[in-house]
């Protein structure tokens, strides 16, 4: 698994993050670690929360492999849709290639509910990152799309984001009360 997953994208989540040394990042979806590890022992706490408690514990061993400092990183086997923190708590909160894990039914409900989640642990002026691709991006991204049309149309579906610059998906997380600062 880890090995065809690999965290692109840190360094510029380094660019974005100011004066990590004194905040607080949550990782939901955190998965086995990827995208947790890079930060975990340069800021002052690191929370991983995922509902695989399998993904849990591979990020578990990653830590001790990593001999990363365990009072800085906390872990929780928790759905994204109810996290268990205070609010505000979090400068920082990344989800990484997970919001397509969530149930589209609905007019994905359970992001939605994530993400008014998000707002909550986040304190003012905190900044969320939403690392996904679009469903335009499973059609396009792959040769041999045409090949499998209707498992494909299936797998977009799973994407809320349909393209890059999806006027409703900004809309919906404007609603929420997040702020689009770059894309």
């Amino acid at each position: 698994y880890d090995n065809t997953r690999i965290p692109v994208g840190v360094d510029i989540y380094y660019s974005i993050f100011s004066d990590i040394q004194s905040k607080k990042i949550c990782d939901i979806g955190c998965g086995t670690g990827n995208y947790l590890l890079p930060f975990s022992d340069k800021c002052k706490y690191m929370c991983g929360i995922d509902l695989n408690k399998s993904m849990l514990e591979k990020t578990k061993n990653k830590i001790k492999k990593e001999l990363i400092q365990n009072n800085t990183v906390e872990l929780i086997h928790a759905s994204m849709t109810k996290i268990p923190k205070e609010n505000n708590e979090f400068n920082y909160v990344m989800l990484n290639q997970c919001i397509h894990h969530l149930p589209y039914d609905d007019e994905y409900k359970l992001l939605y509910e994530t993400l008014h989640e998000v707002n909550r642990i986040l304190v003012k002026d905190g900044l969320c990152i939403i690392n996904t691709t679009t469903a335009e991006q499973q059609e396009k991204g792959f040769w041999w799309a045409p090949i499998i049309e209707n498992a494909i149309k299936d797998v977009q579906k799973r994407f809320p984001v349909k393209k890059y610059n999806d006027s409703k998906f900004i809309a919906s997380v404007e609603k929420i009360g997040f702020e689009l600062v770059s894309q």
